[in-house]
């Protein structure tokens, strides 16, 4: 098994690339998903369909969610600050009133 860069996948900040990774994520496996990390509060908004982001809670993990067709138009985030709902960290966002989707993108895996 060939040893993986300590600097992985490019768009991916040091400590989330660290996270992915003792998640038992290979690099290949980061890429091929279009894992990305974020700083940037309009393209956070963006991603997500937001009006407007809470800079406290940037930078961000995307998940991107590509469907059979290779359509995306969901993304699911892993904000590093992220807000309290009830007294309870959400720990995923996605854009509000977006319906679930599976993601197809590891079907080739």
């Amino acid at each position: 098994m060939a040893l993986e860069s300590n600097a992985g996948p490019a768009g991916i900040l040091p400590h989330h690339l660290s996270e992915l990774r003792a998640s038992g994520l290979s690099d290949a496996t980061i890429r091929k998903a279009g894992i990305r990390s974020e700083a940037n509060y309009a393209a956070l908004a963006a991603a997500l369909g937001w009006r407007s982001l809470p800079k406290r809670m940037a930078p961000a993990l995307l998940f991107p969610y590509t469907a059979a067709d290779g359509s995306n138009g969901y993304t699911r985030a892993k904000f590093d600050h992220p807000r309290t709902v009830g007294g309870k960290l959400v720990k995923y966002e996605s854009a509000r009133r977006a319906r679930w989707r599976c993601s197809c993108a590891n079907a080739a895996m």
